[in-house]
């Protein structure tokens, strides 16, 4: 009885918490209808392409050009009005007015994004208020679209950790970003969406090598690539870190790509913001957002 209870309490957070009164998306978070099995072909630095629908929430924020828009980094779709993803993405307005900016949901690849994806403008940016950029605390942004996205198969919001989570739990974790592919001087952003299995590693781990000694704190997560060759780099910020149990298909979006030393390095972890420290904020933040939040507090 106190399983069935709990399992009904879990399934009430999933349904509920990515859901609003004007949400055209299904209440459930998590549905993938176009993912397949994941293979061996997983790659960030150095790999391979995904699906078109693997990753329904990934979504690319870009800025216009002379030669078009051009991606600059990723973030999750978590309801039909709203997108996480770092604050360290957006310091890029001391260049561009975020007004200006072309949010992309549904497209694996950016050229030809195909009739099912999406394109918004940025309403309203929030960067948490105690965004530090030069310690990454508080690493973490809501982004408000200018109206609601509609739910396909190719376009699905992300389920949020719920306070209860386990990460200990949690068997199968991915990546993913249309960052560069490799790490030659001049090399472009990926047009197509990749992709890369990734294993978390402690804190305290992380904290012990050379690169983070004692930098890791309880608002981050690190999970190093599987194989040498995978990582992700630059363009990947703010994007989904995902994972499930070995008994559920449903991922949870318990990461963002925040930092990280050596690109394409897969001997050293990637840093990610941990959302589950950040659930409070994140409901707050949608719940009552500020009236003038297109410029963050923060300015370089």
């Amino acid at each position: 009885m106190k399983q069935q209870l709990l399992l009904l309490l879990w399934a009430l957070e999933v349904f509920c918490f990515s859901y609003d009164d004007d949400d055209t998306c299904t209440r459930v978070c998590g549905s993938r209808p176009l993912a397949i099995s994941h293979g061996n072909l997983l790659r960030i630095v150095g790999g391979t392409d995904t699906l078109p629908g693997t990753w329904p929430w990934a979504v690319s924020f870009q800025f216009p050009t002379r030669e078009g828009f051009r991606h600059f980094c990723a973030g999750s779709l978590i309801n039909s009005r709203w997108v996480v993803s770092t604050a360290r993405c957006f310091i890029i307005q001391k260049y561009l007015k975020v007004e200006y900016f072309r949010v992309q949901i549904g497209a694996t690849q950016r050229s030809k994004p195909g009739p099912d994806s999406q394109n918004r403008v940025i309403k309203r940016l929030v960067d948490h208020a105690q965004f530090n950029p030069d310690y990454n605390l508080n690493n973490i942004a809501l982004i408000e679209l200018d109206k609601p996205v509609v739910c396909n198969d190719y376009v699905q919001p992300a389920c949020l950790p719920d306070e209860d989570l386990d990460i200990d739990t949690l068997t199968h974790c991915y990546i993913c970003g249309w960052g560069i592919t490799n790490i030659k001087r001049g090399a472009k952003y990926s047009d197509i969406l990749q992709e890369a299995q990734v294993s978390l590693i402690t804190r305290d781990a992380c904290n012990s090598t050379i690169q983070y000694f004692m930098r890791i704190k309880e608002e981050h997560l690190c999970a190093i690539s599987e194989e040498a060759t995978m990582d992700s780099c630059r363009g990947d910020g703010g994007g989904p870190l995902m994972c499930r149990t070995s008994h559920s298909e449903r991922f949870w979006l318990i990461g963002l790509n925040s930092w990280g030393r050596g690109c394409s390095s897969g001997k050293v972890p990637g840093v990610f913001t941990f959302t589950k420290s950040f659930l409070p904020w994140i409901r707050n933040t949608m719940e009552n957002p500020p009236m003038s939040a297109l410029s963050p507090p923060f300015r370089p």
